[in-house]
């Protein structure tokens, strides 16, 4: 896969679980704060499930970065670390080059 495109699609999730996090935001009031909508996590997972098999991404760290990792894409970073080799994922394309060279420990 080329980068842009997993850049582009990557940043597109992030943008519309933002725009999630804000409907949510603003129906709580309305609903005690019981709503959550998930009217797009099926096409986000998608996307996330795509991306990870076009990677090979056998690890879950697309979905780790997006979802676990502390300040992913914000702030210093997540750092993840392979045969004593320290990798900082910032950005979707830092994480791109991480899976294609990072996980089997091979240089950049």
């Amino acid at each position: 896969m080329k980068k842009k495109n997993f850049v582009k699609l990557l940043d597109m999730v992030i943008d519309q679980d933002k725009m999630t996090e804000k409907l949510n935001q603003a129906l709580e009031p309305f609903f005690d704060g019981h709503i959550i909508s998930t009217m797009t996590y099926l096409l986000t997972d998608g996307i996330v499930a795509v991306l990870s098999d076009e990677m090979g991404d056998t690890a879950e760290t697309i979905e780790w970065w997006l979802y676990d990792a502390p300040d992913a894409g914000k702030g210093p970073g997540p750092h993840v670390e392979v045969d004593g080799k320290e990798f900082t994922l910032r950005t979707p394309g830092e994480l791109y080059n991480f899976l294609l060279i990072g996980q089997d420990g091979g240089t950049e």
